[in-house]
């Protein structure tokens, strides 16, 4: 009882009143909620102070959380819930900033603004950003900002970033017309050092039409990525070598999994259709 009166401390009602019944609404900040996240801010501060870190990774993010309250709105994934944006520090493990928002807010809603307050956040030993996050962030608007660095404590400092690109039509005939040549092993980094697995990396010659792109600007960096068809041999050994129990009853054979098993309904797809295959 007494956390819920703390949480309600922060709520205001007014703010709601533009809220509509349907369509996406971000409502501002209470007065106690600015000052909360200018509580959090001094604490990434001092939480950072002794390292004098000199670059910052920033993962930005929307996560969807379920929720069956009357107010939640229902979520791009089919359920009522929120989905509130967070924009986390990587090497510090810290969150800089978050933003409560309702299921029904596209993620790439006013990705700049979360980003900005975020890098508001960072110490003044920062030197170096590095900006990561999905395709909600491929937003021409917030790319032209990080193109041209953030202002940080008086002095500018450059923004580095990797967002995945929505797959237009142009991007994707670029890709399709890629040579096979041009096409190269995605290592992974492991306990034995680099392996190589079914994942493929190009680089893309691609410019976006947008009318945000400047002539003089220099051209992104686009890569692709693609997952080679696994072998037989591999498709095998994922059908058919399952750890399992073979019970048969009632004149059938059933095949016993552990509870959980985080393939079973990939499997049994799978499965499906090798046996539509078979009779066809």
């Amino acid at each position: 009882e007494a956390v819920r009166f703390f949480l309600y401390a922060f709520h205001d009602e007014k703010l709601l009143a533009g809220r509509p019944k349907e369509g996406a609404f971000i409502a501002e900040e209470t007065e106690p909620l600015k000052g909360l996240w200018e509580v959090n801010r001094e604490v990434v501060l001092k939480a950072s102070r002794g390292d004098k870190p000199k670059v910052a990774t920033i993962d930005q993010d929307a996560t969807v959380i379920e929720s069956h309250k009357e107010e939640s709105r229902w979520t791009y994934l089919g359920e009522p819930g929120y989905q509130p944006v967070i924009n986390y520090w990587a090497e510090q493990d810290l969150i800089l900033s978050d933003e409560f928002r309702d299921g029904n807010v596209p993620a790439g809603m006013d990705c700049l603004s979360s980003f900005l307050r975020a890098a508001s956040c960072l110490p003044q030993s920062v030197e170096t950003i590095y900006f990561r996050s999905d395709s909600a962030a491929y937003q021409h608007k917030l790319l032209d900002v990080l193109r041209e660095g953030v202002e940080l404590h008086g002095k500018k400092v450059p923004v580095y970033f990797a967002i995945s690109a929505d797959m237009t039509e142009a991007l994707r005939g670029k890709v399709i017309s890629l040579s096979e040549q041009a096409w190269k092993p995605l290592r992974k980094v492991s306990e034995k050092g680099l392996i190589e697995g079914r994942k493929q990396w190009a680089e893309v010659e691609f410019i976006p039409s947008a009318a945000s792109v400047k002539r003089d600007m220099k051209p992104d960096r686009y890569l692709a990525i693609r997952v080679r068809p696994a072998r037989m041999k591999a498709l095998r050994f994922h059908l058919i070598g399952v750890a399992g129990k073979v019970v048969s009853h009632a004149r059938s054979t059933f095949l016993k999994l552990t509870e959980g098993y985080q393939s079973l309904i990939p499997y049994r797809e799978a499965r499906s259709q090798l046996v539509v295959f078979s009779s066809a």
